[in-house]
């Protein structure tokens, strides 16, 4: 593993699943969220730091591909990366991998840096830039 990947494990709960046993398309956004955060967190970058500083992070685009069904009580990997850091947006990719080792679904997600006030793109803060500068995009 390298400084750009993180892996994020969890067992499908079952009030995440529908009435076949399979986890709800809602839910993956869910648990790819939660991986960002521990991928943050691995890096020693946490939401409330940002927002203490004024930047918020929001979600501007979601892509996912969903290729098999997860199902209650699998244990799931979420493998977590940076694919681009550039300007005023960050892009997370990432492979949810289930027991057999079969990537079930994947995302690129992308987040603005926003100023709270103004609700206006801006670059990164540097607690941001100094934590990630030597993160491999």
């Amino acid at each position: 593993m390298t400084d750009n990947q993180h892996i994020f494990r969890f067992r499908v709960a079952y009030s995440d699943t529908d009435q076949m046993g399979v986890m709800h398309h809602s839910n993956y956004l869910k648990y790819f969220e939660m991986a960002r955060h521990e991928f943050l967190k691995g890096l020693s970058i946490s939401y409330a730091e940002i927002e203490e500083g004024g930047v918020i992070m929001p979600v501007i685009q979601a892509n996912v591909d969903y290729k098999k069904p997860v199902f209650y009580d699998q244990v799931i990997s979420i493998e977590t990366c940076i694919i681009l850091n550039k300007g005023p947006r960050i892009v997370f990719g990432a492979s949810m991998i289930n027991e057999s080792k079969e990537v079930v679904c994947t995302s690129k997600i992308s987040l603005a840096y926003v100023k709270q006030t103004s609700r206006k793109a801006c670059f990164p803060p540097a607690i941001i830039k100094s934590k990630l500068i030597n993160i491999k995009n």
